[in-house]
């Protein structure tokens, strides 16, 4: 399941369709299923800053509605253990959940006119995410100007950026609870075809997803 606004790129659901998900978006207003197998919580505008206690005057394109969906969902997955991918906005909105705070804004990640910006992270030892890469740094677009200030409970950092800005984060443990500041949807090379980051972030959380569904 793919949350959303009323309008969502198609390239969210291209990206787990391609492996041959049933990925179905949900948008605020929407009937919210009490069961599903799989939570991506894309990306989009700022979370309300009330929230977490941010200044409404650093916040653009807030949607407390989808925001209100988005955490009840997360509630869901949390108490039944759905595995979870939160892109760029959803790796905010998973911090923020779990009681974390924002930096409402922040220079140097946002994107340029003719595209993302494009920058190198550094993985962390022992996450699931260093695993799951196999390499100390990695390059990655970049389309954001609000980043997490505060991990939420429980949360680890999983990587930065060469400024210091947190680029992903995660829950320790079996559970599959992840977050990317990045865009691995959109991440593609001149010929359209998905990074190998990408790839490897995408097959990593459908295995969790169809382990869960097949439990």
């Amino acid at each position: 399941m793919i949350t959303g606004p009323g309008i969502l790129r198609p390239s969210y659901c291209n990206y787990l369709d391609w492996l041959g998900c049933d990925a179905r978006l949900i948008t605020p207003g929407a009937w919210v299923p009490e069961h599903f197998s799989g939570l991506l919580l894309s990306g989009g505008g700022d979370v309300d800053p009330e929230l977490y206690g941010g200044d409404p005057s650093e916040c653009e394109g807030v949607d407390p509605e989808r925001d209100e969906m988005e955490m009840r969902l997360l509630g869901l997955a949390v108490d039944r253990r759905v595995p979870v991918l939160g892109i760029c906005r959803g790796a905010q909105v998973l911090n923020v959940f779990l009681g974390g705070k924002l930096f409402g804004h922040i220079g140097g990640h946002s994107a340029l006119m003719d595209g993302d910006r494009r920058h190198n992270i550094t993985l962390v030892r022992g996450t699931r995410l260093m695993d799951m890469f196999g390499v100390d740094s990695l390059e990655v677009n970049s389309a954001h100007h609000q980043a997490i200030k505060d991990l939420g409970r429980g949360l680890v950092i999983s990587a930065k950026a060469e400024d210091g800005v947190i680029e992903a984060v995660e829950l320790p443990g079996e559970h599959f609870v992840m977050g990317v500041q990045w865009h691995p949807e959109r991440d593609k090379n001149e010929e359209g075809v998905l990074s190998p980051s990408s790839q490897r972030l995408r097959e990593a959380f459908l295995r969790e997803v169809f382990l869960f569904h097949n439990q």
